[in-house]
């Protein structure tokens, strides 16, 4: 069981870490830093301490910063990071020049997770940065047709689209971009169930992730409540391991794979 997007708010949380590393229902965790970008959210460096307190059960993903330069990527690679999350760029993520962080991303076999779906639910409370630079929080650069040609460029770059394409606003399109770039993924992060149960009517259960975006507790409850729904709803308990938790692991091997070939 793991859960490949979830995010940590330090002082916030009703309860800590522990909570889900003794849960008995969650194995790993993907936890992906907002760099303090949103409200209270955690930093690099809190993401990477807490892989180092549980190096097999969290894994760290650093922010993906649009405006610095592709150094960076190295940099975190070498401090440990696993992927990236993207999220908030001041262009569309399909801009050319993001490409060079792309590109990076890809040699190291760094996954990214690409918010999608927009800004437009958040307010300048959650989100400050918006007041100063509203272009950061512009729903168009975040929609999922804004990934394809990210996509199409770099082949061998993992991507996993959150909240199964962007909630029902942008849903078709989220399925598009994994109908149409074998290298793509979505996560049902804040998604009702029945997203994913119609989303898998059309797609490979190898192609979604289990995602909570919620709190600890919400986590736990969350993979708990959908090992029930793929026996009893979806009627499918092999899917269910394949998106609870099989896709991501394969999904880590074969970007680790890929970064090995690409330095040989």
């Amino acid at each position: 069981m793991v859960d490949v997007h979830l995010h940590w708010f330090p002082g916030r949380e009703t309860s800590g870490p522990e909570t889900l590393v003794n849960s008995g229902v969650i194995n790993r965790v993907w936890m992906l830093s907002g760099n303090a970008i949103v409200t209270g959210q955690a930093t690099d460096e809190d993401v990477l301490n807490l892989h180092r307190k549980c190096p097999d059960f969290f894994v760290p993903f650093a922010w993906l910063d649009f405006e610095r330069s592709p150094q960076a990527i190295d940099d975190f690679h070498a401090q440990g990071f696993v992927g990236l999350k993207a999220e908030f760029p001041a262009l569309p993520y399909d801009d050319l020049s993001y490409f060079p962080l792309y590109e990076r991303a890809e040699r190291l076999g760094m996954p990214i997770v690409f918010h999608i779906g927009g800004a437009c639910q958040f307010s300048y409370d959650f989100l400050p940065i918006g007041k100063s630079h509203p272009r950061r929080v512009c729903a168009k650069n975040m929609l999922a047709m804004t990934v394809d040609l990210v996509a199409k460029t770099f082949r061998k770059l993992k991507i996993i689209g959150a909240h199964l394409g962007g909630w029902p606003q942008t849903y078709a399109e989220g399925l598009s971009l994994v109908r149409w770039n074998p290298n793509c993924y979505l996560d049902n992060s804040a998604c009702h169930p029945d997203m994913l149960r119609d989303a898998l009517k059309v797609l490979s259960p190898t192609r979604f992730l289990n995602g909570s975006d919620g709190s600890f507790p919400q986590a736990v409850e969350r993979a708990a409540f959908f090992q029930g729904y793929f026996k009893y709803v979806i009627g499918d308990v092999k899917a269910g391991e394949l998106v609870m938790g099989g896709n991501a692991e394969r999904i880590l091997e074969e970007a680790r794979a890929s970064a090995t070939g690409a330095r040989s």
